[in-house]
């Protein structure tokens, strides 16, 4: 099975965005949940949730409502996994792809929120299918799928 990858481009760079693999991606959501949505949804409401989704982005809203989980060092402890799994890779000039690592943000960019979108969209690229997971168990009365036995 291959990863799936889309191209983004942000501060004048191009990167691909790199979904894991299924396991490593429930692992990744599992850890994320509980250290940003858990606190974002006790601190912000749920129009904060639908405009990150929909890059309808109020950067001040997101970072009021992440107040309560984000400091310096989560935040570069994020980033270094972000970086470190693989969810960012780049083009370099001899033409090999390579991951984008925490020593090169600096040489690609000049703008601190540049950073922050790219962080957003590897994270919301692989998140994508879960949150479509979660609205199935918040519909009253429906079923996520049905399950069959083999």
């Amino acid at each position: 099975m291959q990863n799936e990858f889309k191209e983004i481009a942000i501060g004048g760079h191009t990167f691909m965005l790199i979904q894991l693999d299924p396991w490593r991606r429930l692992a990744f959501i599992a850890d994320l949940q509980k250290e940003f949505l858990v606190p974002l949804l006790k601190s912000g409401n749920e129009n904060d949730l639908d405009k990150l989704k929909n890059n309808d982005i109020d950067m001040l809203a997101i970072l009021s409502g992440f107040s309560a989980a984000l400091d310096s060092h989560t935040l570069e402890k994020w980033t270094r996994r972000i970086l470190s799994d693989g969810l960012i890779v780049y083009d370099r000039e001899d033409g090999q792809r390579a991951k984008l690592s925490f020593s090169e943000l600096n040489k690609f960019f000049t703008q601190p929120t540049d950073i922050l979108l790219l962080l957003k969209e590897a994270v919301l690229f692989n998140i994508a299918d879960f949150s479509q997971l979660l609205s199935s168990f918040n519909r009253q009365g429906t079923q996520p799928g049905k399950v069959s036995e083999g």
